[in-house]
């Protein structure tokens, strides 16, 4: 988290917009599940890891064009042999690991701040755990778009940026949930315009570690 934020910060210290690559979604086995994240900024190298290696190459080299809209895209990475069979995955590696990874890529820039990265920055500052909601598919995509967020602040502070607002206060609530159970969740809504998958991710606490004393032991 905080190599995640140091990148976002350099970037945006240097008048640099970034994309951040978030797994958003697994299917099957992979290294890295829902919330890893990594950083491309424009100029520079990536930060953070999305899979065990695999991935990350397309992952740099694709983000800038895949976003020059603007807007958040997923995009389908399939690690298994018969990479044939799934229809879905938009890049294919037989890596053998028999998984589909989901991949949220969205731009982030001092002007248009990200609900996620401040999110992430308060947890943080304040070492308290919190909850962040991102829509990962929807049928009406004119009505309820993805990467449209809610999240439940580290300061108990409730965000809700769904243009649908019946529906963000049921995913609001059900954030709620996943705070205390510590644990992420995908689930999916019948929203008024169709059906809206939102994947809720508990963000915890940085651990922290102090170390007393000094010598071999």
């Amino acid at each position: 988290l905080s190599r995640l934020l140091d990148a976002l910060s350099e970037a945006q210290v240097d008048g640099q917009d970034a994309v951040i690559a978030t797994v958003v979604k697994v299917e099957g086995s992979a290294y890295r599940r829902p919330g890893a994240r990594m950083v491309i900024p424009q100029l520079g190298s990536a930060t953070g890891t999305v899979s065990g290696g695999c991935l990350e190459s397309d992952v740099s080299k694709k983000a800038w064009w895949l976003t020059a809209t603007g807007k958040p895209v997923i995009r389908t990475y399939s690690t298994g042999e018969d990479d044939d069979e799934l229809e879905d995955a938009e890049l294919s590696f037989g890596l053998g690991c028999n998984g589909t990874v989901h991949i949220l890529f969205e731009r982030t820039s001092e002007q248009a701040p990200s609900l996620a990265v401040s999110v992430l920055q308060q947890v943080q500052t304040t070492s308290r755990h919190a909850a962040l909601a991102t829509v990962i598919f929807s049928d009406n995509e004119q009505h309820t778009a993805v990467g449209e967020r809610a999240a439940i602040r580290a300061d108990g502070a409730v965000e809700v940026q769904l243009g649908d607002r019946a529906l963000g206060q049921q995913i609001a609530g059900d954030l709620h949930e996943v705070l205390q159970a510590g644990k992420s969740a995908i689930r999916s809504y019948e929203g008024s315009a169709g059906l809206v998958q939102v994947l809720l991710e508990y963000i915890p606490a940085p651990r922290r570690l102090v170390i007393f004393g000094a010598g071999h032991d």
